[in-house]
């Protein structure tokens, strides 16, 4: 990304954290400051209500039955031919045996008892709603007693175990989304001598005491998006004036490279940039000091070309020399001197054509696991014939990889070579391994160890180790134990050419 983009990105983007972190803040405190508020003025109602309620009882206790303190209560009964629902009021009496008895001295219709509860509103959805310990509604607007309950038992042990009195729940009566529940018990001496006890719940909608924070979303939005426009076209036009002397810097460089040496910078800053820039021309200088001409280059690559070109004549020829020699002394001896010389200055020959980059690879798809064993099947015999065990580990299937399938053979007979020479008894294990595009070859053999270091000092492990790393891979050897040695390579895939 160009960095005149990035400076402005970053500069909204550390805003708009900023600004949403903020305005995430004020959300959660003013989402808490609305509950509270209204928990507690739904908890202030209930106990206003509930003492309203207590105070009823008792009132229509003495005007009903007089200022006795015998009167009791009795569980509130359904009149079966009004369908209407009463609550008795009955007074101690003793029969002619001393035996204590409740004879029923009056009763209250509860919807003309209660009828006040109709009326209350905290905001516009709040209402009131008397229950019983077990959550069934006592008294509702349009609903019978003990019916329907006014929440679950999960919500009621939410309400009644919260510590402000007020709760947010789920399932309030009559209510489709979450609502504040406040409550307070009635504490009236009838009902509590009786056993029973009722509540007084007040609910009222999340979504009106939500409301405030829901208005304000929008509007805190859009301020938040033109903040952010702001800070952008701010970022960008500092961003030019901060990145100008930056960007002569950087085209004073691509000039350098292409070769302008007498190419200098001229800024008026002296800040950190202007120390920079300085020290940019200070390093052109010395480079046009110390740099060599392209001519000069150019007139020493010819000379090692030409070089090079002369050893390579002079190799071929001296190869057809020994080749003169062998045919000359076939009588005199079996050439097997001159085969292990030539096949030295073989090895050596090839060696510095690959050390010199001068030799490609020819690369096509070839099998790993059937090279392997075409050159297993050629050196079999020769291990058997030396007592060797031999053991072959290569799986069934088929690994293609692009490879110069005869640069990987000549490894694969480098390294069987020099593993029968070096093992004088025990075995020879050949395994190949499968990775992810990749495979790995190991040679294993109770014989001495050639460490990784010393390649160099034998031509053909030279060779194949250059070979390898041709293919981007790795050659190395191990040892398990004192008689137990490996070459292990891993082979890369290629690019076909």
């Amino acid at each position: 990304m160009n960095v005149k983009l990035k400076i402005p990105l970053l500069l909204c983007l550390a805003v708009a954290v900023f600004f949403g972190a903020s305005i995430l803040i004020v959300y959660l405190q003013w989402s808490d400051s609305l509950s509270a508020t209204a928990g507690q003025n739904n908890k202030e109602s209930a106990c206003l209500i509930a003492s309203w309620v207590s105070d009823i009882i008792d009132r229509e206790a003495v005007r009903l039955c007089g200022a006795r303190s015998d009167i009791a209560i009795g569980d509130l009964v359904q009149n079966e031919s009004t369908g209407a629902w009463s609550l008795p009021l009955k007074i101690m009496t003793k029969n002619e045996r001393g035996d204590v008895t409740y004879e029923e001295k009056a009763s209250v219709d509860i919807s003309t008892f209660f009828k006040p509860l109709d009326s209350f509103r905290a905001g516009k959805t709040g209402n009131a709603a008397l229950v019983d310990d077990k959550s069934y509604l006592i008294y509702y607007p349009g609903t019978k007693p003990f019916v329907n309950k006014f929440c679950s038992y999960d919500d009621l042990q939410k309400v009644l175990g919260s510590k402000s009195g007020y709760a947010l729940i789920d399932s309030a009566y009559m209510r489709a989304g979450k609502s504040f529940v406040a409550y307070d018990r009635v504490d009236n001496s009838l009902l509590l001598s009786k056993g029973i006890e009722w509540l007084v719940f007040v609910s009222q909608d999340s979504s009106e005491v939500y409301r405030p924070l829901r208005e304000l979303l929008p509007r805190a939005a859009a301020t938040g998006i033109i903040f952010v426009i702001i800070v952008v076209f701010a970022g960008i036009v500092i961003g030019k004036l901060f990145l100008r002397p930056i960007e002569k810097l950087k085209n004073g460089m691509r000039r350098l490279g292409s070769g302008e040496l007498d190419y200098r910078v001229d800024t008026p800053a002296r800040d950190e940039i202007g120390e920079l820039t300085a020290v940019f021309n200070d390093m052109a200088s010395e480079l046009k000091n110390t740099t060599i001409p392209k001519t000069a280059l150019d007139k020493e690559f010819a000379v090692k070309r030409r070089l090079e070109d002369k050893i390579s004549r002079l190799s071929s020829e001296f190869t057809s020399a020994i080749s003169q020699i062998k045919d000359l002394l076939p009588a005199v001896r079996s050439g097997s001197g001159i085969d292990e010389l030539s096949s030295e200055i073989d090895n050596a020959l090839e060696l510095a054509f690959a050390e010199s980059g001068r030799v490609e690879l020819k690369v096509s798809s070839s099998d790993i696991k059937a090279l392997l064993r075409k050159v297993v099947f050629l050196y079999e015999p020769k291990i058997r014939g030396k007592g060797l065990d031999l053991k072959i580990d290569i799986p069934k299937g088929v690994l293609d990889i692009h490879v110069d399938a005869d640069k990987i053979a000549r490894v694969f007979h480098i390294l069987l070579e020099n593993a029968i020479k070096l093992t004088e008894k025990g075995r020879i294990e050949i395994s190949i391994k499968e990775l992810q595009g990749e495979a790995e070859c190991t040679l294993t053999y109770t014989g001495a160890l050639i460490p990784p270091d010393r390649f160099a000092t034998v031509l053909e492990l030279a060779i194949a180790k250059n070979i390898i790393e041709m293919h981007n891979g790795k050659l190395w050897s191990e040892s398990e134990s004192p008689k137990i040695s490996k070459f292990k390579f891993i082979l890369s895939e290629q690019k076909k050419s």
